[in-house]
C-alpha cells in the first residue's frame, strides 16, 4: 500500500496533473499508517523453519516518501508537508523513525535547495526541517 499511495502522489505531482493537494493528502494518510509502527516484541516461534525477514525502516521510509520528495522537491507547500510528516513519525515512534526520519529530512531539504523555490521559501524551509544538510546522520533536532 505504501509504494501505491507513493506513485499516487508522484503522478498528482507531474506537470500534466498539477495536483499538489492529493500529494499532500497521501502524506497525511502514509503517516497515519507508519506512525502505528512499533519495535517488534519477543513473538511465539509457530513455524521454526520458516524465516521472514524484519521490514527495514529505512526502506519503507524510502519506498513512501522519496518519490514524493523528488516530484515536489521545487513545491514549498509539498515540502512544508514532507518535513511535517518526518518530525511526526519521528516524534511517534523515534525508536522505529529517529534516525531513518532524520536522514529522509535532510536528504529531501537537499533536493529543495536545488529546486526552483525562492530564497525566503528554502529559509523557511530549513526552519522547519529536522535535520539541515551540515548535520550528520542521526544528529537529532534540527535548528
Amino acid at each position: 500500500w505504501l509504494i501505491v499511495l507513493a506513485e499516487i502522489a508522484s503522478r498528482a505531482l507531474s506537470p500534466a496533473v498539477n495536483d499538489p493537494g492529493t500529494a499532500i493528502s497521501v502524506l497525511g494518510r502514509l503517516v497515519g499508517i507508519l506512525s502505528r509502527w512499533r519495535p517488534a516484541e519477543e513473538v511465539e516461534v509457530l513455524y521454526p523453519h520458516l524465516y521472514v525477514a524484519p521490514i527495514d525502516p529505512r526502506d519503507t521510509m524510502e519506498d513512501a516518501f522519496r518519490p514524493i520528495a523528488r516530484d515536489g522537491a521545487g513545491i514549498i507547500e509539498v515540502q512544508l508537508r514532507l518535513q511535517a510528516a518526518y518530525r511526526a513519525l519521528r516524534d511517534t515512534a523515534p525508536e522505529v523513525f529517529a534516525e531513518t526520519a532524520t536522514a529522509a529530512s535532510r536528504t529531501a531539504l537537499e533536493r529543495a535547495e536545488t529546486a526552483n523555490l525562492r530564497p525566503a521559501e528554502v529559509a523557511e524551509l530549513r526552519e522547519v526541517a529536522i535535520a539541515t544538510p551540515a548535520q550528520t546522520s542521526g544528529a537529532g533536532e534540527g535548528p
